[in-house]
């Protein structure tokens, strides 16, 4: 059976090899001895940061740890400040965060009190910035926190104390989102970014436009996208300065500045988002005698536009229409017409065939376009009642009655109905 003597014990005998340190308790078990029955080589131990040397012992200890007691021998344990993990922050917000750590050992000695020490320097501690409790003891534990301030960068570290002292855990960073408030249009940032850093930068709109996002400085800038579902529209991965064009709805956005992870310094960069170029649907009919002799391109209701037909003896007549969108919102067109009468039959033709019934019903509609699309050319046919037209006079050549037929049609936006354009074709007999 083992017996353990304190280290007074042996202060006599062990005085021919080193002076002992009496201001640490330490025990050791009598079987410390080589196989020929003699004290093993020194041991070197760390009391409360000093080094020093008892003979005859093997080394157990570890200068980097603070060591108060413990067994020198087979049997050595020391105790140390605990073991602490700082974890990233999660669930950000521009006010908020999640704060989480663990406590991995509590280095020999109970973990009276846990938390989080918060700065804007590296390495925040406990005696300059700010402190955020969670409890003691070990093992994982979060936090949540507000009163966050938008757009700043905060360093974080987790920290658990005991008797022997205080462990911190490694420092960790993020960035609070910000909103951008635009002014005629824009908004501009100047923001330091670290390596593995991301900002966000939230804003809405009220509709559509189209938004650029320019970035320079010469940072090692990567950027994301994404729609108010967490959605991802558009990315940059270029590592560089960025000048990204994006056509956005109405709704909330959040892009996305980051840096790829790594060493070095914050770089500072230059934001601006510019939402100043509105974006929408603009149709707009051409009409004309031919389809080399439009009129009405660029020009929108209520202003005039129509074209004149002339059909002699009652011949059918053709008149020729464009259908385009000078908007920069590309959109689906949906266009209507009116018809013919018992004096006039009418038909409407595409590239595609016969839509007579389609414009007749308000229910055709092109494929999207936007201003670069080429314009969809459409005919109407006017096809005179000739026999209704003409009239018999005894003793006379029979006369073709004159009359007039108007034909409306009118082009809309299906993101937008209110918006749209309109033209007249007409026919008139002689």
């Amino acid at each position: 059976m083992k017996t353990l003597l304190t280290l007074s014990l042996l202060a006599v005998s062990l005085a021919a090899h080193a002076l002992p340190r009496t201001s640490a308790v330490y025990s050791l078990t009598p079987d410390t001895t080589n196989a020929g029955g003699s004290r093993t080589s020194s041991a070197s131990y760390s009391h409360e940061g000093s080094l020093g040397e008892i003979g005859g012992f093997a080394s157990f200890a570890s200068p980097s740890v603070t060591v108060l007691s413990g067994y020198i021998g087979a049997q050595d344990v020391f105790r140390s400040v605990p073991g602490v993990i700082t974890s990233p922050a999660t669930n950000l917000t521009r006010t908020g965060a999640t704060f989480a750590g663990q406590v991995t050992t509590e280095g020999g000695s109970p973990v009276t009190a846990r938390g989080f020490v918060l700065g804007t320097d590296p390495n925040p501690t406990l005696e300059n910035d700010i402190l955020v409790p969670a409890g003691s003891g070990t093992g994982s534990f979060t936090v949540p926190v507000a009163d966050l301030s938008p757009g700043t960068t905060y360093h974080l570290r987790a920290y658990a104390t005991s008797e022997i002292g205080t462990g911190c855990g490694a420092n960790v960073f993020f960035t609070t989102p910000v909103s951008a408030i635009f002014t005629r249009g824009l908004a501009t940032f100047s923001r330091n970014i670290l390596p593995g850093d991301r900002q966000v930068f939230d804003f809405s709109l009220t509709g559509p436009r189209i938004v650029s996002f320019a970035a320079t400085g010469g940072a090692s800038l990567r950027a994301e996208l994404f729609d108010d579902e967490g959605n991802l529209i558009a990315s940059f991965n270029g590592d560089s300065n960025f000048d990204l064009e994006q056509l956005l709805l109405a709704g909330d956005y959040a892009f996305h500045v980051y840096r790829q992870p790594g060493s070095g310094a914050a770089q500072a960069f230059n934001l601006t988002i510019d939402a100043s170029v509105v974006a929408a649907s603009r149709p707009d009919i051409g009409v004309g005698a031919s389809a080399a002799g439009l009129q009405g391109v660029g020009l929108y209701a209520p202003a005039s536009q129509s074209a004149a037909l002339i059909s002699t003896k009652a011949n059918a007549v053709t008149g020729h229409a464009t259908l385009s969108n000078r908007g920069k919102l590309p959109d689906v067109l949906k266009g209507s017409a009116t018809g013919g009468s018992d004096l006039f039959a009418v038909s409407y033709f595409d590239p595609t065939g016969n839509i007579t019934a389609g414009l007749l019903m308000g229910t055709y509609a092109t494929a999207e376009m936007d201003e670069n699309t080429a314009p969809v050319a459409i005919r109407a046919t006017i096809t005179p009642n000739k026999k209704k037209l003409t009239k018999k006079v005894k003793g006379k050549r029979p006369e073709i009655l004159k009359k007039i037929h108007v034909l409306s049609l009118r082009l809309s936006s299906t993101f937008d109905p209110l918006i749209e354009d309109a033209a007249t074709i007409s026919v008139q007999t002689k």
